[in-house]
This record gives C-alpha cells, structure tokens and sequence, in this order.
C-alpha cells in the first residue's frame, strides 16, 4: 500500500540512517526431497542476529511504538494486519553484500489506520464493545 508522503518522511529521518547498511547474511544451498524429487534451494539467515546494526534497528523501532519485522529473500510471514508494524526489507547488493533496502513500509497505509479507528471509534453496535483489536462480546447463549 502506498503511504502518504509525511509519513514517508517522518520515517526516513528516523530510520534513514538504517538505509544501505551492511548487515552480514549467511547463505546455504539445501536439498530436499519432495514426492520423490529432489529440490534445491538456497537458504538465507543472519549471520548474527545480535549484529550491532540488527540491535539498534530493533532498539530504534521500539522506542517508537512499532513491532519490526525484517524481510530477506526466502522468509515466510503470515498475513495478518498489524496497523503498528514495520517491514524492513534486507537485499542482496550487486557487489554481494547483504543491505537494509530503502524498501520500508507499514503494513498498512496511514488512511486504512484512520479508517479503522473511525470504525471502532463509532462503534459497530450501541451493545457491542469493540476495542483494538478487534475483540467482540460473546453472543448470548440461545
């Protein structure tokens, strides 16, 4: 989703200085067997998750309230929303390294937050307590 330009930039001053740094990634070609054939695949971790680069992203993205969640080829996520996430992207640099990518974004735009807080703000029912997130009362026994 596209985030609107304040936004946009309020992030890049704080985690601008994250951008284009050099984190140390470890690469491993598997081989699996899948209904009788083998696959190969390369594998992607952190060399070192406490990676001083790692430590302070992690620090900085928790002082601001957010939850953090960092991408690199081959990781699986689930899909749900979180209006408070952070998805930092690491990518493979032509000459080899391993970078933060200038592709950081929320998991969801400024405006769907602000829908979704005029939806629980007004409520969905006189009866019906709505909180963030999401959590309704139970319906009466029938």
């Amino acid at each position: 989703m596209k985030m609107e330009e304040s936004t946009r930039k309020k992030m890049v001053k704080i985690f601008g200085r994250f951008m284009q740094a050099e984190v140390p990634m470890t690469e491993q070609q598997r081989v699996m067997k899948v209904a009788g054939e083998e696959i190969t695949f390369h594998e992607v971790n952190f060399t070192d998750v406490n990676h001083p680069v790692l430590v302070d992203l992690r620090k900085t993205a928790k002082q601001c309230g957010l939850d953090l969640r960092i991408w690199f080829p081959g990781m699986v996520g689930t899909m749900e929303l979180n209006t408070n996430r952070l998805n930092v992207h690491i990518d493979k640099g032509t000459d080899g390294k391993w970078r933060i990518s200038e592709r950081m974004n929320f998991d969801a735009s400024p405006s769907i937050i602000r829908t979704m807080d005029e939806i629980i703000a007004r409520g969905l029912d006189k009866e019906l307590t709505v909180r963030k997130p999401f959590q309704f009362k139970r319906a009466p026994a029938p």
